[in-house]
């Protein structure tokens, strides 16, 4: 997978994009949702910008499939965490994480790989929010199936 210099706005930009295929479907009240976050300004990104990073993702994502020969799309945890090193700046980590919380909540459904995306980058940035905590938790299946520790991307 492709690497991007720490706190730009590409880095951001594969959070947020990996945020909207977590759950295997881009939604158009998602793209709306940020709209509405005012992420693109935010994140000094613009929706090309996006689309771009977006594309890159899951290019990465099936080059990664086709040399591993497996069936399916995923992102691992060791992945993830490569992702969420490339922004380490405290304010920019709250801002990303507000904006992708905005964006999996968009179609009224958090799901499995998005729980998955947000709970890690709550633990892998140490971001102290016990409310965001407590719900992510409470929307955490109570046992998930033994190494779905992945965000699913189908």
């Amino acid at each position: 997978m492709r690497s991007y210099p720490n706190n730009s706005p590409l880095a951001a930009a594969r959070i947020v994009a990996l945020t909207l295929i977590a759950d295997g479907n881009l939604k158009a009240a998602e793209m709306h949702a940020l709209q509405e976050a005012d992420a693109y300004a935010s994140l000094h990104l613009n929706p090309a910008m996006l689309r771009q990073v977006m594309q890159d993702l899951c290019a990465d994502l099936l080059q990664d499939r086709l040399d591993q020969g497996r069936a399916d799309i995923r992102i691992s945890p060791d992945q993830i965490k490569a992702v969420l090193n490339e922004v380490d700046e405290p304010a920019l980590r709250h801002r990303l994480f507000s904006i992708c919380l905005e964006a999996a909540y968009a179609d009224d459904v958090i799901h499995d790989g998005e729980v998955t995306l947000l709970a890690e980058a709550l633990q892998h940035w140490s971001i102290d929010d016990r409310n965001i905590e407590s719900a992510l938790r409470a929307l955490r299946p109570s046992q998930p199936p033994a190494g779905r520790r992945t965000v699913d991307c189908h």
